[in-house]
């Protein structure tokens, strides 16, 4: 294909992003809307790829290599560009309310400043828990990307207060987007061992073409205020192999012979297999610092994918991955090898179950990657994965109970109708085995569509015997068209994570990416427990009567601001009230903007995007607009908030309140 096809097709393609960002963002609708395509027909160039990866199966390689290796367009395109239309509500994405255990949708705080403009998509959230103290989280995501693809960066957030609050940055000395020597960035994982010390897991590139890659770990001995230059876990000598898809364990079992050892896996490709590559594991037991040299788990895998260390109590690790068959053991497979000395050698491999590749119409999925876990007292392993199961999409669930010899019959725990696509799963498991909660993403509130997408969570109270109905995470529906689109389709990532649930009263907290705010962002909710009663009959006593409770009356709200009229790079403040409080619960109010300005360019707005929270026991809330400073000479623009209804409050007036910004000379 000649240079000058090319460039009509980018041009073909640019356009129909830009109709269909236009009509997303406008809510002009001519019947259903269009699907974007996710499959690209246009040619790859793989002689410019590293020479272990020209024959491997594209949609076999992480999403994040996929973004690395991408410099031309022909792998990853940018996200649809903003047209600077005030957004508009349409039905998908309308706040809606939610089952009483899931509490408000969290986003892990701002773009960090480091980030160039117009890079802002995040990607490939994971979460971890602190062994040691419940309260402190540590989330980690893909950071911004590059118009000819790749992350900018990894980034990550602190919460001390069990998700209530965040704080966020780049991951420090990474790349050069952060002080540090590599070219981009991708994969993270992370985890806090007994010390409390963070680490990120994370893969890099060494040069610009991103010929080589490098798997490195981060590691922050003062809760995530600070982080020191990663080390360097497993660097191939040249470019006949490539590592990807890294994942991290960290033995956090005293008493072991291997407290504190790090386990990083990761897959080797070579271009033996087109499918995977074999599982390699390195190791490091003074915290981080120098790791050991990288082994395969098992000499006989040559093909996989997609691995999961997980330490078990008694110290022994156990390796999960996706084996795509050979031509010896043809048909694609869950597999587990397990290692009694934490890693150093393992056993054979051990068939799970077979397996059936799930694969989205429109959106890049983690089809090859499993997620496990394990609890801190029996040891049990529980491992979920996206699979078809009697033809339908579905989130499979298995359980070992015997340090991963044998496991149960896998079971769909995903309740999604018949033909509605689900995806991207993870699974966490309490202390003592009996809460399991696993998250994915869900097409069931948007039928039709192969881009609407929400969070749904499954939970079992009884060690996986039984699971409750899902229930949605989600208040307003991700739109994963604004997503980049790679060559396998819109990316969110190959993965999400859910810290676990310690006891009845600590919620879990899943990690997800969103698009409400315009672009892809990192988002968490706290979601509680709630045993299905079962107690035991006990003798009715003589009822006392109880005067009857007064109704709370429906609350009046209204919206004002101060000041209205500011100059670029001052604040104003919105005020929505409400006419009655409602002491037991929190108002959430729904609205949006408009006027000329346009949200993410000429200003931004606190807390989430289009909702605000009125406590329970107060009469008020405020969203705070940030005008933004910019070189364009501009007339005076204006930022409207209208509330718009719901079913707890009815709106008064006024119902509106604008903001003028100034320009700066």
């Amino acid at each position: 294909m000649r240079k000058s096809e090319f460039e009509y097709l980018d041009l073909v393609e640019r356009f129909t992003h830009l109709l269909c960002g236009l009509l997303l963002t406008t809510g002009i609708s001519f019947g259903q809307q269009p699907q974007p395509a996710a499959r690209q027909s246009v040619v790859i160039d793989r002689s410019r790829l590293p020479q272990a990866l020209q024959q491997v199966r594209l949609e076999h390689l992480s999403s994040g290599a996929l973004m690395l290796l991408d410099h031309d367009g022909d792998l990853v395109h940018p996200p649809a560009p903003s047209l600077g239309v005030a957004p508009q509500f349409s039905p998908s994405q309308t706040s809606v309310m939610l089952d009483p255990r899931v509490g408000p949708n969290v986003r892990l705080g701002n773009d960090p400043s480091g980030l160039p403009p117009g890079m802002k998509a995040q990607a490939e959230p994971h979460i971890a828990r602190s062994p040691v103290s419940s309260n402190f989280l540590v989330a980690t995501f893909q950071e911004g990307r590059f118009t000819g693809g790749g992350a900018v960066d990894c980034g990550y957030s602190i919460s001390g207060d069990g998700g209530l609050s965040w704080t966020r940055a780049l991951i420090p000395n990474l790349t050069q987007a952060s002080g540090g020597p590599y070219f981009r960035a991708t994969d993270p994982v992370a985890g806090v061992d007994l010390n409390g010390n963070v680490y990120l897991n994370t893969e890099a590139a060494t040069d610009p073409s991103f010929n080589n890659g490098v798997i490195l770990v981060s590691r922050s001995s003062d809760g995530g205020q600070t982080f020191g230059a990663p080390a360097v876990v497993y660097q191939p000598p040249n470019n006949t192999v490539f590592p990807d898809k890294p994942w991290m364990a960290i033995n956090t079992f005293s008493g072991t012979a291997t407290v504190g050892r790090i386990v990083a896996t990761f897959t080797l490709f070579s271009n033996i297999n087109s499918n995977g590559g074999s599982i390699r594991r390195a190791y490091s037991d003074n915290g981080g610092v120098t790791w050991s040299p990288a082994m395969t788990v098992n000499s006989s895998i040559t093909n996989a994918q997609g691995s999961q260390p997980v330490f078990l109590p008694n110290g022994n690790l156990v390796v999960v991955y996706w084996n795509f068959g050979t031509r010896g053991q043809p048909g694609e497979r869950l597999e587990a090898v397990t290692s009694t000395n934490g890693g150093v050698t393992f056993g054979g491999p051990t068939r799970i179950t077979a397996a059936t590749e799930y694969n989205e119409p429109s959106i890049r999925t983690g089809s090859f990657l499993p997620s496990a876990a394990t609890d801190r007292r029996s040891g049990n392993l529980y491992v979920v994965y996206q699979t078809r199961l009697a033809g339908n999409p579905k989130i499979a669930f298995t359980k070992s109970t015997d340090g991963g010899g044998t496991w149960s019959f896998p079971v769909a725990i995903s309740d999604n109708p018949a033909g509605s696509g689900v995806f991207n799963p993870a699974i966490s498991a309490s202390p003592d085995g009996q809460i399991l909660t696993a998250i994915f993403y869900d097409h069931r509130d948007n039928p039709g569509s192969n881009t609407l997408v929400d969070l749904y969570l499954a939970q079992s109270l009884d060690g996986g015997v039984t699971w409750q109905s899902n229930i949605r995470v989600t208040s307003v529906s991700t739109n994963a068209s604004i997503a980049p689109l790679t060559s396998t389709g819109y990316m969110l990532g190959d993965y999400m994570g859910v810290a676990e649930s310690t006891n009845a009263s600590v919620p879990s907290v899943p990690v997800w990416i969103d698009t409400r705010t315009g672009d892809p962002d990192p988002f968490i909710a706290r979601v509680a427990t709630s045993p299905t009663p079962n107690p035991t009959p006990t003798p009715t006593p003589t009822p006392t009567p109880t005067p009857t409770p007064t109704p709370l009356a429906t609350p009046s709200v209204i919206v004002r601001v101060s000041a209205t009229t500011i100059k670029e790079g001052a604040s104003a403040t919105y005020t929505i009230s409400a006419s009655t409080i409602n002491p037991f619960q929190a108002t959430t109010i729904h609205y949006f903007m408009g006027g000329n300005a346009r949200f993410g360019t000429d200003y931004t707005l606190s807390g989430v995007f289009g909702q605000a929270d009125i406590p329970a026991g107060a009469s008020s809330t405020t969203v705070v607009l940030q005008a933004l400073m910019d070189t364009v000479r501009e007339k005076k623009e204006k930022a409207t908030m209208i509330l718009r209804p719901g079913v707890n409050y009815k709106l008064s007036k006024p119902k509106k309140a604008r903001v003028s910004i100034v320009n700066v000379p």
